[in-house]
């Protein structure tokens, strides 16, 4: 419901250089709907893209979390993909 990785989260260095990738990561949705515990699932070959994912995923992303049948909040673990795609084509 909230959080994005904008263009201008993209490192300077990298973008110039050409260099992206894709990151796949898991983590959880707690119950405030906040995401902890991301985890690399699958690497874009770039540890600082990577580690820089999961950090702003925990630091802006908030989701509707899950609920059990009573409609209460429970935990949930979420696959996401995200594509750091460089200005200069990487």
């Amino acid at each position: 419901i909230a959080g994005d990785i904008f263009p201008s989260d993209y490192p300077k260095h990298l973008g110039n250089a050409g260099i992206g990738g894709r990151v796949s990561v898991t983590f959880t949705v707690e119950t405030n709907g906040r995401v902890t515990g991301c985890r690399i699932t699958r690497s874009s070959g770039i540890a600082e893209l990577d580690a820089l994912t999961c950090r702003l995923m925990e630091q802006r992303f908030v989701f509707r979390p899950s609920t059990d049948r009573y409609g209460r909040p429970i935990r949930d673990k979420v696959d996401w993909d995200h594509d750091w795609i460089s200005p200069r084509g990487g």
